[in-house]
């Protein structure tokens, strides 16, 4: 018997995510997110704007600025990321320390090292950069799906997805109590 040990907790998802193949699982990370201009945008909402004390009509004119410019830029990263990243794929689960993911086109196999790109969020654009190894490849319902454990990450994207699976814990008992 496998005994699984499991430091995170993880949550269902349908998230869009990028991928390429690397020479190694503790490859340094091609990804980051302030080299493609992504924006990083402040826990909860906050901005700078409230704490400088301007007129309320125009500190609410510079944030609205603020979200379209942070907007452009994501649009912009997106065609980046694609380059960078050729494979598209599907995370059906996720945690702080591994996904599941829909196979891509092109087949990858059990301990190749690989980079992906985790779209948390579209708008505006939240994104996690991870090295990880498939683990395993499974057959669910007629479609390939790799596990992948996380191998070299840094702190910030983590936190990123830990955070996220939280938010997504909270929103599944909200829903759960609602019904």
């Amino acid at each position: 018997m496998v005994q699984e040990k499991r430091n995170y907790s993880r949550i269902s998802t349908r998230i869009k995510a990028r991928l390429r193949r690397v020479e190694s699982p503790e490859a340094p990370p091609l990804f980051h997110a302030g080299r493609l201009n992504i924006p990083q945008s402040l826990p909860d909402g906050q901005s700078n704007l409230r704490e400088a004390n301007l007129p309320e009509g125009l500190g609410a004119y510079l944030e609205s600025l603020e979200r379209k410019i942070d907007l452009i830029l994501s649009l912009l990263s997106r065609d980046s990321l694609k380059n960078d990243f050729p494979l598209e794929t599907e995370v059906t689960e996720l945690s702080g320390g591994g996904l599941r993911c829909f196979a891509p086109d092109e087949g990858l196999s059990v301990g190749q090292a690989i980079e992906m790109v985790i779209f948390l969020s579209q708008l505006p654009m939240s994104v996690a950069g991870v090295v990880g190894v498939v683990r395993r490849i499974e057959q669910v319902e007629g479609q390939t799906v790799y596990g992948v454990e996380f191998t070299n990450l840094r702190e910030s994207d983590r936190e990123k997805i830990v955070h996220f699976v939280f938010q997504e814990q909270r929103e599944q008992i909200r829903t759960q109590k609602n019904d």
